[in-house]
């Protein structure tokens, strides 16, 4: 677990109840820009706040993470044959769609569409990487080692 999320974690017990002080510390470690902890000093519904500009960062890190692997995927499909260059742009599509869908669920203020985002990425993804697996050893011939 990483800091960030212990530190949400005692957020979503208490930040409407906490004192400031603990509010100021608790702040000190967030990753909210200093504009945002500014304002969230300001607001009445504190979690609700907090959770809306921490749901942005992490959308943030979550797009960052997607990049590299898309531009990995440019960079290095000629050293893909085209079954491999297939499954991964079908990960890649899948990723993408699912991190549209949780940001439109997010402004819809629509659970059931955050976990469809979810749902997809464990369904559709899981099977896909096993195939990607057994192309990858095909290809290195570890079934012949066997």
């Amino acid at each position: 677990m990483k800091l960030q999320d212990s530190i949400y974690k005692g957020a979503e017990v208490g930040l409407n109840q906490m004192s400031q002080s603990a509010l100021e510390e608790f702040l000190e470690k967030s990753r909210l820009h200093k504009f945002e902890k500014q304002e969230l000093l300001q607001v009445s519904n504190k979690l609700s706040y907090y959770e809306d500009k921490i749901f942005w960062h992490e959308v943030r890190d979550v797009e960052e993470a997607f990049w590299n692997f898309h531009n990995y995927i440019i960079k290095n499909k000629i050293f893909l044959n085209p079954d491999l260059q297939d499954q991964f742009t079908k990960i890649d599509d899948v990723m993408w769609s699912a991190i549209v869908e949780r940001k439109v669920g997010h402004e819809a203020n629509d659970h059931e569409m955050w976990h469809k985002a979810y749902k997809k990425i464990k369904e559709e993804i899981n099977p896909i990487r096993d195939i990607i697996e057994k192309l990858v050893q095909t290809r290195l011939h570890y079934h012949d080692v066997e």
